[in-house]
């Protein structure tokens, strides 16, 4: 990567892009707290850093970077849409035989290529009383689940029942500070019933 700054980019701007860069494009809150020390609260990195992403020099610039490592690499989207499909359309019924008779393995020399592609494992134990195989493939709903969500074929239904908005992430700090609200508000109905009952006892004596 160039020592540079390409794009004439701030200072700050430019330390986030590297730092990004370097961490292979993920952990963009972190790569804003690098480049900007004083902002240490995670949900505000995070926020910070999407709006940070989107300004044009900055994009222009990760866009170029993401461009030249692919060309390098030769690792395109089709590419690896193209894996992933071998994984989530292999049939078993390629690979094993099975039936009254007990199961046999079709030959290695059989399969192509994108066959071979799908197996993540084969094995085979050898003991005093017997063996056994042991045949696996790649996870098929992971690769089919990946597909799905490129092409954006699945709907957040979470995002239906709240009229188009995804459902916000209910993280373990999330759910803490929820639960210390929830006892707030049973503290105060207990609160307004004694007050509640020494009024009416009040009004009686």
């Amino acid at each position: 990567m160039a020592t540079k700054n390409p794009h004439h980019m701030t200072d700050r701007q430019w330390a986030f892009c590297r730092r990004y860069v370097k961490q292979g494009f993920t952990n963009a809150a972190g790569a804003y707290r690098h480049a900007y020390p004083k902002c240490r609260s995670e949900k505000a990195s995070e926020s910070c850093a999407s709006r940070l992403i989107t300004i044009a020099k900055v994009s222009a610039y990760l866009t170029e970077v993401k461009e030249k490592s692919q060309e390098r690499t030769q690792i395109t989207a089709d590419r690896v849409l193209e894996e992933l499909g071998k994984l989530g359309f292999a049939d078993m019924q390629d690979y094993v035989d099975w039936g009254p008779g007990g199961v046999t393995l079709k030959a290695s020399a059989d399969l192509t290529p994108e066959m071979t592609a799908a197996v993540s494992e084969v094995s085979e134990t050898i003991g005093e009383k017997g063996g056994s195989i042991k045949f696996k493939l790649h996870d098929k709903r992971g690769a089919l689940e990946s597909i799905g969500k490129h092409f954006g074929m699945f709907t957040d239904r979470r995002a239906e029942e709240h009229g188009g908005e995804p459902a916000e992430e209910l993280t373990p700090e999330r759910m803490a500070d929820l639960w210390e609200r929830v006892k707030r508000i049973k503290t105060i109905e207990r609160l307004e019933k004694v007050l509640v009952a020494a009024a009416k006892k009040q009004t009686t004596e």
